[in-house]
């Protein structure tokens, strides 16, 4: 009975077209290509995410760097006229000879 089954199953098998069979491989595949294709762009989104995040991190770094730059170059001329000053307060107050 098992042998009768298998036969039959073989003969139907037979009777698909070949073009029929061939066209649901092709579906497959691309069903498969497709899936595979599509976990690729997931990946290349969540690097392109984060590629996004990190230069947004530098950005604001470089911003942060120059805003630091700029106080060290203020304290630097306030460091400056503060010493100018305070000769200048030295002389003012010595006597006249």
């Amino acid at each position: 009975m098992l042998k009768e089954i298998v036969i039959k199953e073989g003969l139907n098998l037979l009777s698909i077209p070949t073009w029929q069979m061939g066209d649901t491989m092709l579906k497959e595949t691309a069903k498969e290509k497709k899936i595979f294709v599509n976990a690729k762009f997931e990946d290349a989104k969540k690097l392109a995410h984060r590629r996004d995040a990190l230069y947004v991190r530098i950005f604001a770094i470089k911003k942060l760097l120059k805003k630091l730059k700029l106080r060290e170059s203020v304290d630097e001329k306030f460091k400056n006229i503060l010493k100018s000053l305070s000769h200048f307060l030295v002389d003012s107050f010595e006597p006249c000879k």
